[in-house]
Parts: structure tokens; C-alpha cells; sequence
């Protein structure tokens, strides 16, 4: 018997969407403080975080432009 709710598909895409850019954050935090890291892993961390970055704002974008276009066929 588990008493916790199921998490809704809204919920998980939320979670899907901005877990990226987060992560890629907290990884990019040793970059200040390892020459290795900085030099090796932290390009490819700034290349996955501008492309969600730019993936998240297309697809706000994209949602809310499918909404103005439903409410002026009402």
C-alpha cells in the first residue's frame, strides 16, 4: 500500500524540462576549481545547458502561441 500520489504528466515533464539546466549547473560548479575539469568538461556543459536553454524557450514559445491560436478559433 503506498500513500503517496503518482506524479501527474505535467509534473514530469516540469521535472524533465528544467532537471536538465539544473544539473548542468551543479556540474558546472567544480569548473571554478579544477583546471582539468574547466579545460575538458565544462564546454560541453555550457553546449547542453545554451541548448536547453534555447529548447526550453522554443518550447514555452511554441505552447503559448498553440493557446492564443485555440482561444481566437472560440
Amino acid at each position: 500500500m503506498n500513500s503517496t500520489p503518482e506524479p501527474s504528466r505535467k509534473q514530469l515533464k516540469h521535472t524533465a524540462l528544467y532537471g536538465v539546466p539544473i544539473l548542468c549547473i551543479f556540474l558546472l560548479i567544480p569548473a571554478i576549481f579544477s583546471e582539468w575539469w574547466n579545460d575538458e568538461v565544462a564546454p560541453w556543459l555550457w553546449g547542453l545547458l545554451g541548448f536547453w536553454v534555447v529548447l526550453i524557450v522554443c518550447f514555452k514559445t511554441w505552447k503559448r502561441q498553440q493557446r492564443l491560436h485555440e482561444k481566437a478559433e472560440e
